[in-house]
């Protein structure tokens, strides 16, 4: 087994050019045994998705392994799972495709297939980045939150202590980790993921010895604490524990729990013996990990318990030596808050708050998992994220989802994003950047020198038509028609007719040495381009066509008042 976490060690650091190479391991089906996955190496590894299985009915399937390093969960019900076999005589079943595809080794595929939509997303997403998106974007299923066990559920749902999902913490149970993939909404922030990648290379971690002395377990417990002072954003714990004498792993039950009160048990009760450990237990040292305190901070003092079920003198359980690590990224003035379509299921209670407060720094509200219009007006501090009512303040950054969004900005320089659906973008004071994204889009500058584009990164405004508006006539505004993004070049609104294309209005025309003017982005060279007078469904101005096809217009401007060569007027990249 050590040869194997070296490699999946070595993928994760070296793998995708540095991003790490994205690993999924089923869970594993041994519930009926009481088996655990801090149980097995490749499991109690932070560098592998631990997937575990539900039901049709969202429910922990009956033999799905628990474990604190579960991060996700899927389907793998037998008999309700289709994947494709062998065509013809060759296939396992007379046709196509075969409907007895079931369990953990069914449900980690499920997760596999949604990570390559998300890496077809961002193909600049981290392995860190990867479990995060995957954690955040996660929906609860099974029983409800905080009425404790049903079916073959072993470990009641529970909120953490962080504070940027849906305005309060993350659900995590063991049995299902985060809850059940799910592929829209995890695409949805994997397109609008614009941080650093998050990977092996700049991975925060902090440790603290918590023993260094033998001490043999009792039923009565044995409790060791830990202050920590240094602060970073949690992603996951590991728990390092050297054994002395361990001649029974059903024995031993071990819980952490975290200065904000979150406890995670990193096992208890495995079903294992010292012999028969699938994942190599016996003398010696052995990491256990949980991924329950994602979002929490470091800071304060943390317990970590220890019990031994019988206390049996045959059977002892000696440690000489406790060490955690606790791994993440360096604690940011600049925070994310995300909302998924859950967030109407929790706001105002069980410790999700309906008032986003990003205090100092750059802050950002990212709801582009959510279907429905959301309004957000920063300039008076209120709007709406999932139908419900919220309170906004020193808050600078939006991005919204598929629905036909309404965004304001306020004093400050904004960063308003529509993604799909037909939005409304204003950006008001400051130097705003504004992406309109699919559908057909109104981006306003307001005043201050803005960037304004009625698509975004990740599209090139196909069937679209945007109005993109200056808003003042005192500022050098950019209106972009074109741009590179990671290496390649794209044309907005280059479908060959007229069928879409941007409308810019306000534009302030370059016209005399020393005018504060606005400025039109192109993709190429000039000579790809060409300007004439058109009116189109009714709208008048200068046309810009890219061979021939109208990408804008320049409404209430002549064509003889542009020059394509003039670089006031137009810039290229």
């Amino acid at each position: 087994m050590a040869a194997l976490n070296t490699a999946i060690d070595n993928a994760v650091v070296a793998g995708r050019n540095g991003l790490g190479t994205i690993l999924i391991k089923s869970a594993g089906n041994s519930r009926a045994l009481n088996y655990d996955t801090n149980a097995v190496s490749w499991n109690a590894n932070p560098h592998t998705i631990s997937v575990a299985a539900v039901d049709q009915n969202g429910f922990i399937s009956d033999y799905s392994t628990h474990g604190a390093s579960v991060l996700v969960s899927a389907f793998g019900t037998p008999g309700e799972v289709v994947t494709t076999d062998r065509t013809g005589r060759s296939g396992e079943t007379p046709g196509d495709y075969r409907p007895n595809f079931n369990g953990t080794s069914a449900a980690a595929p499920m997760v596999s297939g949604v990570v390559a939509l998300m890496l077809e997303a961002n193909p600049w997403l981290g392995w860190r980045d990867v479990q995060e998106i995957l954690a955040y974007s996660a929906r609860h299923v099974g029983s409800a939150i905080g009425t404790g066990t049903r079916g073959d559920e072993e470990y009641a749902w529970n909120f953490n202590a962080a504070t940027n999902w849906n305005g309060g913490g993350l659900h995590f149970s063991n049995d299902y980790g985060f809850g059940l993939v799910d592929a829209k909404a995890a695409v949805r922030l994997a397109e609008t993921w614009f941080n650093t990648p998050q990977t092996s290379a700049n991975d925060i971690a902090i440790f603290r010895d918590f023993l260094d002395t033998s001490v043999t377990i009792n039923t009565g417990g044995t409790a060791l604490s830990q202050t920590v002072a240094t602060n970073i954003d949690i992603e996951f714990v590991e728990v390092d524990v050297s054994f002395a004498r361990w001649d029974d792993l059903g024995d031993l039950s071990m819980r952490l729990i975290s200065p904000d009160g979150t406890s995670s048990v990193l096992i208890q009760n495995s079903g294992e013996n010292n012999g028969l450990s699938s994942g190599g237990f016996g003398t010696g040292r052995w990491s256990f990990y949980s991924h329950a305190f994602r979002g929490e901070d470091t800071s304060g003092t943390w317990r970590l318990e220890l019990f031994d079920a019988d206390s049996s003198l045959s059977s002892p359980i000696t440690i000489n030596d406790v060490d955690i690590t606790f791994h993440g990224k360096t604690t940011s003035v600049n925070d994310t808050f995300i909302f998924t379509e859950e967030y109407s299921d929790y706001a105002g209670r069980l410790g999700h708050s309906r008032a986003i407060n990003g205090g100092l720094g750059i802050d950002t509200i990212n709801a582009a998992a959510i279907d429905s219009s959301t309004f957000v007006n920063l300039a008076v501090g209120y709007g709406f994220i999932d139908g419900i009512a919220v309170n906004v303040n020193s808050i600078e950054n939006v991005f919204t989802g598929d629905g036909a969004d309404y965004l304001i900005g306020n004093a400050v320089s904004n960063q308003l994003v529509g993604m799909r659906g037909n939005d409304s973008l204003y950006g008001s004071g400051g130097n705003d950047v504004l992406l309109g994204g699919d559908g057909n889009d109104l981006v306003n500058g307001g005043t201050g020198n803005d960037y304004l584009n009625g698509t975004n990164h990740f599209s090139q405004g196909t069937g679209e038509r945007d109005t993109l508006v200056s808003g003042s006539t005192t500022d050098r505004d950019l209106f972009v028609l074109g741009e590179r993004q990671n290496g390649s070049g794209r044309v907005f609104y280059n479908d060959r007719g007229r069928s879409d294309y941007a409308v810019l209005q306000d534009f302030d025309v370059y016209d005399f040495a020393g005018d504060i003017a606005d400025t039109i982005q192109l993709m190429g060279s000039a000579v790809s381009y060409s300007i004439s007078n058109v009116r189109v469904d009714g709208i008048s101005g200068a046309g810009i066509s890219f061979v021939n096809d109208l990408i804008g217009i320049v409404q209430g401007i002549s064509a003889s008042q542009l020059n394509l060569a003039n670089s006031n007027q137009f810039t290229y990249i």
